[in-house]
């Protein structure tokens, strides 16, 4: 997601590519067989998302759910999502 933000990735690919990593670190096997769903699902969120807020993910929210899931924090992981989540509601609905 780095290099996409310094235009030497593509955007909507490494996004996609993160949440990917995120089932797959779950190491649930119920979860990661919907990578297929959640990958569509996350395809036209975050087109949609990225139009209406005219920017790509936010990096340092995303890095921040990959430093809590590495040090194996649970709650901040799932805190930090959230915040992901809320700001991709919040520009959907503005």
């Amino acid at each position: 997601m780095r290099a996409a933000e310094r235009d030497q990735d593509d955007p909507l690919d490494s996004d996609l590519a993160f949440h990917e990593a995120v089932l797959r670190a779950t190491d649930n096997p119920f979860f990661i067989q919907f990578r297929d769903v959640v990958a569509t699902a996350l395809r036209v969120s975050i087109r949609l998302t990225n139009k209406i807020a005219g920017h790509t993910a936010r990096v340092d929210e995303h890095d921040a759910v990959y430093r809590a899931i590495s040090a194996g924090d649970g709650a901040s992981a799932a805190e930090n999502m959230r915040a992901v989540i809320d700001e991709v509601l919040m520009t959907s609905t503005e």
